[in-house]
């Protein structure tokens, strides 16, 4: 289809269809950097200012994209990513460290939100069972996005309450697996193939069951010896298209045998998170996720219905304030349960209020199979919406609120709470990187000066993790019981694995001069104290990375070697440098 566009000078220009969603796509862009410039002026997360942008945008605002198809592709994308990043999280080391907040805290958290949201849309709002499930799903599910976002910026990652956060986050992003599959049965077979019937419930989970283990039996022999060939080439470009190509493509698999291509995603994920190569996955797919997200929240803002919204504001506002205040109160009783402390509870209940990103997922999926009306997604849409709007200000007076209540709570008893990752340990729970390292030193890049530092670290019985991106190095140091991670020490989630923010001395020893202000700028993002020492070939190099950072300790080959040849010059016409 073609289209007139209309210009300032009363003339029209004849314009295509690539044309028109080149067009939109420009305007999403201009429109959401200015949203999310003015976000950030208001210190509020990205997030909002992407919502913003949508709601803007779309067919019941500005109208300046009046459909969605331009971004449907890039929506989808970032769902695939989303779900492929899950998959990455999902390791039996992982929850083995937050075993208390996922086991415990998420499970009550999810199944106790879920019930309780069901049972009151169920008996005093009339809403039908399936509605009233899907709203127990969507209200149960917090904000990964945000909260990360929130807790990394306020350096509280490694907190009491960033750490339980994680472990619930974790849970929420797993679990919102299952609920998905369980739309079609809500639907009660109307709007799908599936009947609620014994056989057809044995038939999808022999299905999925059958997938899964197909999935992970190929897993454990094509995906690591594929990626061990790749990892073997250094070629950074070449592991990033085969994960991509080991994501979209179980992806398309598993939407071509009846599954969602998510789900695909999510498997694939899996695969890869039981390799040694899933922490450099992670690193290399999670930018492209976050950026992909953008789109995904300008299209959830463009879904709202602005007349519909303000028609209904007051039973809008009604609604969400009374079932997120049930999820506050839910969280809360499930935190004291697991028997975290008074404040950290008060905390946990409200950071985890708002909606997450994979409600509006099972919200969309529910309405196509008709499990919700248009309506009561327009309802859930503005809840979810404001949620997200208003989190960062809940953040912000959360300790304040924990505080006053906690001591209210105690009386004159005072208890201890760690404030943030600044602070003191945050017990047994919190060591979920950095193999529980403390005061120790990385070693980045583990060539002949990284050997020969490692050496005298174990000579000194120094503790110390490497970091490098050759494979087979890290396969030996393994296999020598050395705690070694294969990654790029410029990405955020590789330094989190070896403890950055906790050592006591950072060595950078690595090939190429580019590298070296990208790991600087990674580790001040990780507000890594210890002292940094560069290994740099020549002088110049020396003042390009004093220019990023003032304290760095450079150690320049060029000028060392000069010495060492004068001093022995000097020593063979019989002085000595001392005398000198």
């Amino acid at each position: 289809m073609n289209y007139w566009l209309p210009t300032k000078f009363g003339k029209r220009i004849w314009v295509n269809d690539e044309a028109q969603i080149f067009l939109q796509l420009v305007t999403v862009f201009g429109v959401a950097s200015l949203a999310v410039l003015a976000s950030h002026a208001l210190r509020m997360p990205s997030v909002v200012g992407f919502l913003v942008a949508g709601v803007s945008l779309g067919p019941h605002g500005l109208k300046l994209v009046p459909n969605l198809a331009s971004l449907h592709i890039l929506n989808e994308t970032a769902i695939i990513f989303l779900m492929f990043t899950i998959g990455l999280e999902f390791s039996l080391g992982s929850i083995s460290h937050l075993k208390k907040a996922f086991f415990g805290l998420g499970t009550l958290q999810v199944l106790g939100t879920t019930g309780a949201i069901a049972l009151v849309m169920t008996l005093f709002l009339r809403v039908s069972p399936g509605a009233a499930a899907v709203a127990g799903y969507m209200i149960a599910l917090s904000s990964t996005a945000i909260i990360m976002k929130l807790l990394q910026s306020s350096q509280e990652v490694a907190s009491p309450h960033g750490n339980a956060t994680l472990g619930v986050l974790l849970f929420q992003d797993i679990i919102a697996i299952p609920m998905m599959l369980s739309l079609p049965l809500l639907a009660g077979g109307q709007s799908s193939h599936l009947s609620n019937s014994p056989a057809s419930i044995l038939s999808v989970s022999g299905e999925f069951l059958a997938f899964v283990v197909v999935a992970a039996v190929g897993a454990r022999i094509v995906v690591p010896r594929l990626l061990k060939v790749v990892a073997e080439s250094r070629s950074r470009e070449l592991f990033f298209f085969s994960v991509l190509f080991i994501c979209f493509g179980l992806a398309v698999f598993a939407g071509r045998v009846g599954f969602s291509m998510p789900l695909g995603a999510f498997v694939a994920g899996v695969m890869i998170a039981g390799s040694p190569f899933g922490r450099q996955s992670s690193s290399e797919i999670i930018p492209l996720r976050d950026n992909f997200l953008g789109f995904f929240f300008i299209s959830l803002g463009m879904l709202l219905d602005l007349k519909f919204f303000f028609l209904n504001i007051h039973g809008i506002l009604a609604l969400g304030v009374l079932l997120l205040l049930i999820k506050t109160l839910v969280t809360y009783l499930a935190a004291t349960v697991v028997r975290y402390t008074e404040k950290v509870a008060i905390m946990l209940a409200l950071i985890l209020f708002q909606v997450g990103e994979f409600a509006f997922v099972i919200a969309q999926e529910a309405r196509r199979l008709e499990v919700l009306s248009s309506d009561q997604f327009q309802y859930f849409l503005a809840i979810s919406l404001i949620s997200m709007i208003v989190s960062p200000l809940i953040f912000k007076v959360a300790p304040a609120i924990a505080e006053r209540v906690a001591s209210v709570g105690r009386g004159s008893k005072s208890s201890k709470w760690g404030k943030s990752s600044k602070g003191g340990k945050a017990g047994k729970d919190s060591e979920k990187e950095g193999y529980g390292l403390s005061g120790h030193a990385i070693i980045i890049g583990y060539g002949l000066a990284g050997r020969k530092s490692a050496e005298g670290f174990e000579a000194a019985k120094i503790p110390y993790c490497v970091v490098d991106l050759n494979f087979k190095v890290i396969k030996e140091l393994k296999a020598r019981g050395i705690n070694a991670v294969y990654g790029d020490a410029s990405r955020d989630e590789i330094l989190e694995a070896v403890g950055a923010d906790r050592a006591k001395v950072v060595l950078i020893a690595v090939a190429g001069r580019h590298m070296v202000p990208a790991i600087i700028a990674a580790l001040d993002r990780h507000h890594c104290k210890g002292q940094v020492i560069v290994r740099a070939v020549f002088e110049r190099e020396a003042e390009e990375i004093l220019e990023i950072r003032s304290g760095i300790d450079v150690v320049v080959g060029e000028v060392e070697s000069a010495k060492i040849l004068a001093e022995r010059a000097l020593l063979a016409f019989g002085y000595s440098t001392e005398s000198l």
